[in-house]
């Protein structure tokens, strides 16, 4: 196991709108619960990443981000 980890915890306004992306990508959904809070995780080998369900988030005006990066793109596409 790794001494220390990063995990991102990013805002969507649903999680049926960011769950087909990260699938799309080759990830697999770990984690899943809708209420109280809309919570989710994903994963895809050692890279991890959280969201949540915030209904009046706004992407457009989001400047958020997070940048994965990985060797041999051609081979994960």
């Amino acid at each position: 196991m790794r001494a220390e980890s990063l995990i991102p915890c990013l805002p969507c306004c649903c999680l049926d709108d960011v769950l087909p992306f990260y699938t799309a990508l080759g990830f697999d959904v770990t984690y899943r619960k809708e209420r109280p809070n809309p919570y989710a995780a994903v994963r895809r080998g050692g890279i991890e990443l959280h969201s949540f369900g915030v209904p009046e988030f706004d992407p457009a005006e989001s400047m958020g981000n997070v940048i994965v990066q990985v060797n041999g793109t051609e081979v994960l596409h």
